[in-house]
């Protein structure tokens, strides 16, 4: 029946804009109308094992499969549940069965290689998925899939272009991570970024308006942060509530809404001309001091900032390309030859709930004293190759002390909590002193005389005030 399929056909259209429960509706529609349609049931079924009923959804496939044993949709739709539940091998053998009855269908290596990333078999995951597109060059759910690829891998460039294919091709798909506005940003095509149309998704036209007020806001155009803070803000309410990174996101938003206000109260910290540059590249620490001017040795600095919004100093441990590792090395590219630098990385390696901390709770026996060690080595030797190669004057960052109320936590867990920020500041002063590097002491402006935080000095649980960094640029001299 016609019906039936256009039915089945907007549904899936509502699903793919996020609209379940309109789907749901107009699936059982369908499926009431025409009880043998399997188009229609098999999606239900994928719908209904989302909603946490699988055993419901793999009952409506078992009656369609004894009916119709060799139809791979049939097939698929199970393996895609499988897959939901966590049963990977088994969802790959019913996948590899389905592909294998119709092996010039697109669909079926797509689905084949979103098993096989799951799987952590990423490289053949990427061959399935390429093969999807051979036999269908616009399929928009494989060009989502090799998009994201190819961020996670920190293939930037690559990610961009097929994001972009995502973005305007005849049946336009989401970008729930942002990987296309990230990668823009990280590329520092700011530009082709702002003019990013909004997304259908809310959830994702949220997060890509955040990522255009960062841009703003580190391009010295504090006005058009504004106005994207203005249309982030309401967006950031219950339609959003499942979206990836949403925590993130709005509190990047208080964030820059902050900045923007105290850049209006400060405004001879901005502006004028300055004899010198200071470039500044870590992690989103970095963004309160975007294109500050300040006075030291005597003359008037301006501080650019170049910010690897999720990056820890961990990052430089392992020498594999990734998305983080990635984006530092395209700001890095575009910090000039022979510039002063500052490296700002470390603050989310010594938070309560990431970095070292986690290891910890997992195995009370774990050596984080050594993997202090280890990860502040290997980002002071990365990091002074870079300054090496580029000719760069480089002093290193303290992280900040924490900002949380430590006297709310266990006795162990506070003194573990204290003890990494103290041996991660002691461990990067030592180290950025034998490389023949700076040092800036930002932990010194942050820590009271009872060795806990000056709240005063932070806008946040994360982040400092501008002028704190300044203090602490002054007292580095």
């Amino acid at each position: 029946m016609a019906i039936v399929e256009s039915l089945t056909h907007t549904a899936i259209e509502n699903l793919r804009l996020g609209n379940r429960d309109e789907a749901e509706k107009m699936l059982r529609d369908a499926c009431r109308m025409d009880p043998s349609h399997i188009r229609s049931h098999c999606v239900l079924a994928t719908l209904i094992y989302q909603d946490g009923d699988t055993a419901t959804a793999l009952s409506i496939l078992d009656r369609f499969e004894a009916d119709h044993p060799d139809k791979p949709e049939i097939i698929r739709a199970r393996a895609e549940v499988l897959l939901g539940s966590g049963e990977l091998e088994a969802a790959l053998e019913v996948q590899t069965r389905a592909r294998q009855l119709n092996p010039r269908d697109p669909h079926g290596y797509l689905q084949e290689g979103i098993v096989l990333e799951r799987l952590g078999r990423h490289a053949e995951a990427e061959e399935c998925i390429r093969q999807a597109l051979y036999f269908n060059p616009n399929l928009t759910g494989a060009l989502q899939v090799l998009g994201t690829m190819a961020y996670r891998a920190g293939r930037l460039h690559e990610a961009a272009d097929v994001l972009n294919r995502v973005r305007v091709g005849q049946k336009p798909g989401v970008d729930p991570h942002h990987h296309q506005a990230r990668a823009l940003f990280a590329l520092g095509a700011y530009d082709h970024l702002m003019s990013l149309a909004p997304a259908l998704s809310v959830a994702q036209r949220h997060g890509e308006t955040v990522m255009k007020a960062i841009a703003a806001w580190c391009c010295d155009q504090p006005e058009v942060c504004a106005e994207q803070l203005i249309e982030a803000i309401p967006l950031a309410n219950q339609s959003i509530v499942n979206s990836p990174n949403r925590a993130a996101f709005i509190a990047r938003c208080r964030l820059l809404d902050t900045l923007v206000k105290w850049r209006h109260g400060h405004p001879d910290s901005y502006g004028g001309t300055a004899a010198a540059h200071l470039h500044v590249i870590g992690d989103g620490g970095v963004l309160p001091i975007a294109n500050l001017t300040v006075r030291l040795g005597g003359g008037v600095t301006r501080l650019s900032a170049y910010p690897v919004l999720d990056g820890a100093a961990a990052d430089f441990t392992d020498d594999e390309s990734d998305a983080r590792r990635a984006t530092f090395d395209a700001m890095a590219g575009r910090v000039p030859q022979g510039a002063d630098v500052l490296a700002v990385f470390g603050e989310r390696d010594c938070r309560l709930r990431e970095g070292i901390m986690p290891a910890v709770r997992k195995d009370p026996d774990f050596d984080w004293k050594e993997r202090v060690d280890t990860i502040v080595g290997n980002y002071v030797t990365a990091m002074s190759a870079r300054a090496s190669e580029r000719g760069w004057s480089l002093r290193f960052v303290t992280p900040p002390m924490t900002n949380i109320n430590v006297s709310c936590l266990p006795d162990t867990a506070q003194r573990l909590h204290l003890g990494i920020h103290t041996c991660f500041h002691d461990t990067l002063a030592a180290a950025a002193a034998k490389a023949s590097c700076g040092l800036v002491d930002l932990k010194a402006c942050t820590t009271d005389d009872a060795g806990h935080a000056r709240h005063a000095r932070f806008i946040d649980a994360n982040h400092v005030w501008p002028s704190t960094f300044v203090e602490a640029l002054e007292a580095a001299g």
